[in-house]
């Protein structure tokens, strides 16, 4: 919801403050997401998905939230498909998002210029 608040007119106080909850949420979940994953993983409780899945739109959907940030840093996020990947594969895609948003997230963070790219291939 703040990022389409994000995209009305706003003054540039609001649109200040808006860009703080958005950071500060993002910062949160992320806090809030590892916590949890390193429980399970400690309980031993991690269990995979093995369900059919658009590896398509995973990777889309994870390059979906760190967009906003590279484009702040001025870095072109950059995705390609090489070689004959299936469009469809079985497996966990939560927690691919989840890696793949992590490991685009680090990379837009110690970017200071230039591209992020990800590129999937057999």
């Amino acid at each position: 919801m703040t990022e389409l608040a994000l995209e009305t007119p706003l003054s540039g106080q609001q649109r200040e403050y808006l860009e703080m909850v958005k950071g500060c949420s993002e910062s949160l979940l992320e806090i809030i997401e590892d916590i949890l994953d390193f429980s399970k993983i400690e309980t031993g409780k991690t269990e995979l998905e093995q369900v059919p899945f658009s590896i398509l739109d995973c990777a889309e959907n994870a390059l979906q939230p760190v967009t906003l940030r590279a484009q702040e840093k001025g870095l072109e996020l950059e995705w390609s498909v090489r070689g004959d990947l299936p469009e469809w594969l079985q497996g966990d895609p939560t927690r691919l998002r989840q890696v793949l948003i992590n490991l685009l997230g680090n990379a837009v963070k110690f970017t200071d210029a230039g591209e992020v790219s990800l590129a999937s291939s057999v």
